[in-house]
């Protein structure tokens, strides 16, 4: 089977068809089109800027910075979930 001119071979067609397939993709598949979801650094900016808060300085750990977020009253999983959980996105 031919797709985007990649040669699949039938045992992963197979294995796909009959629900025997797992995908191990990395992080960083879900950033292009057609979903666009921000890296990690990226989604934890977007969070401090639409709250008004200092981004994270460079190198400043991620959790650490999600994490002062939140104690500055900002509810980040609601956030998240409505940036990554958008319907207009794809995967």
């Amino acid at each position: 089977m031919w797709l985007d001119g990649v040669e699949l071979p039938q045992q992963l067609v197979s294995a796909h068809t009959g629900g025997n397939l797992v995908l191990f993709i990395g992080a960083g598949a879900s950033v292009d089109e057609p979903s666009g979801l921000p890296t990690f650094r990226g989604l934890v900016k977007r969070l401090a800027e639409d709250s008004q808060k200092q981004p994270p300085a460079e190198g400043e750990p991620l959790d650490k910075a999600l994490g002062s977020l939140k104690r500055s009253g900002v509810d980040v999983h609601l956030k998240v979930r409505e940036i990554i959980g958008n319907p207009a996105l794809r995967v």
